[in-house]
């Protein structure tokens, strides 16, 4: 998780985060949290706290939208089970009170995950090539739960992606 930082400089927002790191039992907060620019679907800020650095996202785009606690509840339990079977990743981390990855915390609906300098970017270990990118969605999508799917039906066919990805779906 990387970007260009900025200071947070919002009184409300420093609250927010303190409040999560109390709600995610991430220990005192030890510095002020600094906003990190360049987030597509959240808000987005590196916490420094007694255990350690730490992601907190507030979810922003389509958070109003009626599947959208259903559709990052399944994707959490999939980088549960991805990061529990080795894949590099910023590892997730649940409630301590419903082991969700969601918590509503005032106006505000927030997630998190531990902290890592530099992931994502080209020179990140496990991250380069288009065969590297290949193999580890391979190893997300081994650790995801199978979609079945019903007699009759093709699947995704992978229409309007090129050739060589329809073949693979």
């Amino acid at each position: 998780m990387t970007g260009n930082v900025v200071p947070a400089g919002r009184q409300s927002e420093s609250l927010l985060i303190t409040a999560v790191a109390a709600r995610f039992g991430l220990g005192p907060v030890l510095a002020e949290p600094v906003r990190v620019a360049g987030g597509l679907s959240n808000e987005l800020w590196r916490l420094q706290t007694g255990s350690g650095l730490f992601a907190v996202k507030a979810m922003v785009l389509h958070a109003d939208r009626p599947d959208f606690v259903d559709n990052v509840e399944a994707a959490f339990r999939v980088e549960r089970r991805a990061h529990a079977a080795g894949v590099p990743m910023p590892a997730p981390v649940p409630d301590p009170a419903t082991g969700r990855a969601l918590a509503r915390i005032g106006e505000a609906t927030v997630r998190v995950h531990l902290w890592v300098d530099g992931f994502g970017s080209p020179s990140a270990e496990g991250v380069g090539a288009a065969e590297d990118a290949a193999a580890l969605l391979a190893r997300i999508h081994a650790a995801g739960a199978p979609r079945w799917v019903r007699d009759g039906e093709s699947g995704w066919p992978g229409t309007g992606w090129g050739d060589e990805v329809a073949t693979l779906a």
